[in-house]
């Protein structure tokens, strides 16, 4: 057999097997402010890459992760505040998905670099060391954090999905500046938490064109009863905020939600609006 003739069988074989999907990311920032006037900001990664079934056909498969940082920056002059004031502790996230897509797993991974701290409290039903752990490489923590449906998050609506701690502020996300060195800077109102970036990684079944996509989840909005609310794409839970870490705050992302109006548009026309 000739080379050039080699060479096109094998095209012609490779192009009859499946090709595995292609990440698509976006990236996202939400901020606000407290109740008591202290920042609080979050940067998400959203990564969707497809897996297989038929998007057209509605039976489209895809691993979507959502990696989180608290980027809220830190409160470490509290010496003459009483009750001091804490640190932001990230505690929840979040996001819509359309009414026929189906969430069948996830895992949470605290990404290599990050630090959990402990004053040896329990977490998960099990004692964890007391001390600064910092990670040299990933590692799962699915049972710190459960995955719950129709979510509120105050001002900003009721989501279809939400990716929270499992025990309250326990296992929160704190800004990577909280720790230098694995020494403490300010007041976290937290015994057990986590300093760096994590990934929640779920998968998505029964998906179509409306979701085939990251961008997808900024087109996805939150339901607002209430005539004071804002249907949104992304929220984030703050907790531990405010003199003695008393008060919560809700940040979200409106993404595409609220800047169509009233005017009716086709999915298709949307998609072409917004693509990057």
């Amino acid at each position: 057999m000739s080379r050039k003739l080699l060479v096109w069988c094998l095209l012609m074989v490779f192009s009859l097997l499946p090709i595995s999907g292609k990440a698509d990311t976006i990236v996202r920032t939400m901020s606000g402010t407290s109740s008591g006037g202290n920042l609080v900001a979050l940067e998400v990664t959203i990564d969707f890459t497809p897996t297989g079934g038929d998007f057209l056909m509605g039976t489209g498969m895809a691993s979507v992760s959502f990696t989180l940082e608290n980027t809220s920056g830190i409160n470490v002059y509290t010496d003459f505040i009483e009750p001091p004031l804490g640190n932001a502790i990230l505690t929840g996230f979040m996001f819509n998905v359309t009414p026929e897509a189906v969430i069948t797993g996830m895992d949470v991974w605290v990404l290599a670099g990050s630090s959990i701290y402990s004053n040896g409290a329990n977490m998960a039903g099990a004692p964890y060391p007391r001390g600064c752990t910092t990670l040299s490489a990933d590692e799962l923590y699915t049972s710190w954090y459960e995955l719950e449906a129709q979510e509120a998050a105050g001002f900003y609506g009721i989501f279809t999905s939400s990716l929270e701690t499992q025990e309250g502020v326990k296992g929160g996300v704190l800004d990577s500046e909280v720790l230098i060195d694995c020494e403490l800077q300010g007041e976290v109102f937290s015994p057990i938490f986590i300093v760096g970036p994590i990934k929640h990684v779920i998968t998505l079944e029964c998906l179509g064109t409306d979701l085939d996509t990251a961008e997808d989840f900024l087109t996805l909005c939150s339901f607002a009863p209430g005539v004071m609310q804002v249907s949104s794409a992304l929220a984030a839970k703050f907790q531990g905020v405010d003199g003695g870490g008393e008060n919560s705050c809700f940040v979200a992302d409106e993404g595409y939600c609220n800047v169509i109006g009233s005017e009716e548009k086709s999915w298709g026309f949307i998609k072409s609006m917004y693509r990057k």
